[in-house]
């Protein structure tokens, strides 16, 4: 018997100013503390890791993934009522590999050793669809999404001709546009030196020449202290003063 939808009785959408059921792509230099922000603050949370960037974090629930069927693998098991009260995140710790992985298993599938090797670019369009209905099923059983990527400098020029550099994830552009079009929340984990020496990391929310960073929020802060307290903080004044229209990302 097919689903029956029934539009009169659709409840309204609901917004929380926790983490939980959010999708987030979160980036930065290497040991700025992506993976332990979300192993122990995320709610419980999976880490599917493409590197291993979590043996010194005690009690995370991580398990390695080296091909892309293995990922599959963990998409089908989360449907499942004892997974779903396991788990309530899946954090991929790189999304920049596991991008590699869908490559490779769209190359294998169709005899290629590369994506442009399949006619008519067809080739791309199977590994967006291959990677997009992935991380659609996750999304769809309710649970949050968080992809972890480090940084790279590219450096630009203004209308002048001068150089400025502008921070961004690493990704190729096929896995950005995907990840851009899924998250609420791209955030950039970055430090300045205070005035007293030390070195303070914050997240930054708001895209600028010099940073990729967005929010769905339009006036969430552009800059908070690094830490899960500011950052729910922040959202919850976003929310409450959050202005039709006015949310977007870059």
């Amino acid at each position: 018997m097919a689903d029956i939808i029934d539009i009169l009785n659709i409840e309204p959408n609901k917004v929380n100013a926790s983490l939980s059921g959010k999708y987030i792509l979160l980036y930065g230099a290497p040991k700025i503390g992506k993976t332990t922000f979300c192993a122990t603050e995320l709610p419980k949370p999976l880490i599917v890791a493409t590197e291993v960037g979590y043996k010194a974090i005690p009690g995370v629930k991580a398990i390695n993934v080296t091909k892309w069927t293995q990922f599959k693998q963990i998409i089908k098991q989360l449907d499942n009522p004892a997974a779903r009260e396991m788990y309530e995140t899946v954090v991929i710790d790189t999304a920049v590999i596991l991008s590699s992985l869908c490559e490779e298993y769209v190359c294998q599938q169709n005899g290629v050793s590369s994506l442009s090797e399949i006619p008519y670019g067809k080739g791309y369009a199977l590994y967006e669809k291959e990677m997009s209905s992935a991380f659609r099923k996750i999304t769809m059983m309710g649970l949050g999404l968080v992809f972890i990527t480090h940084q790279e400098i590219k450096v630009n020029k203004n209308d002048k001709g001068e150089d400025y550099e502008t921070i961004q994830p690493v990704l190729d552009k096929r896995s950005m546009k995907i990840i851009n079009a899924l998250v609420d929340f791209i955030l950039y984990i970055g430090s300045e030196w205070n005035e007293n020496g030390v070195n303070e990391r914050f997240f930054y929310t708001r895209n600028t020449p010099f940073v990729v960073a967005g929010s769905r929020f339009g006036n969430l802060a552009p800059k908070i202290p690094f830490t899960y307290d500011a950052l729910i903080s922040e959202i919850q004044k976003a929310m409450e003063t959050s202005v039709e229209g006015n949310n977007s990302l870059i």
